[in-house]
């Protein structure tokens, strides 16, 4: 069985110090690259604790999603021409999602690698922290009890 986690690669601008914690002042892009960065040592953690399963984290790239939506006018008229070239839509984002959930060739990728546009991407240090996904795993768990 193939689990998938969907992130983007604004992983690599996240500081990652605590699983639970927002230095003041918020910083929406800070609060999304640390959402991302949960999503791959989750993944990591579950492919270690599942080895019978193959869990990926697959990043569909740069999308453009309704997400801009919280950016002001200015600045999503400023960038629509850049979006509307350089992004890809969500259509073609889910390519490599299904390609990452059902291709032959992903047979020999290892459980826990995280995909960008068909290819193994290396892991950060940062995502490398198997004690801190470790304390995710248990956190996820914990809700996940709570919650039944």
């Amino acid at each position: 069985a193939r689990q998938g986690l969907i992130d983007p690669p604004l992983i690599r601008s996240s500081n990652g110090k605590a699983l639970n914690s927002r230095p003041p002042p918020f910083s929406p892009v800070k609060h999304y690259a640390d959402t991302k960065l949960c999503n791959h040592l989750l993944s990591r953690s579950l492919s270690l604790r599942s080895p019978s399963s193959k869990v990926l984290t697959v990043s569909p790239g740069m999308v453009d999603t309704d997400l801009w939506r919280n950016f002001s006018s200015l600045y999503q008229l400023v960038t629509f021409p850049i979006r509307y070239v350089a992004l890809r839509t969500p259509e073609d984002a889910s390519l490599g999602v299904v390609y990452a959930l059902a291709a032959e060739e992903i047979e020999d990728v290892p459980s826990g690698s995280f995909m960008v546009d068909g290819k193994v991407e290396e892991w950060t240090e940062k995502e490398k922290d198997e004690e801190i996904g470790e304390q995710l795993y248990g956190v996820c768990e914990e809700i996940i009890n709570d919650a039944k």
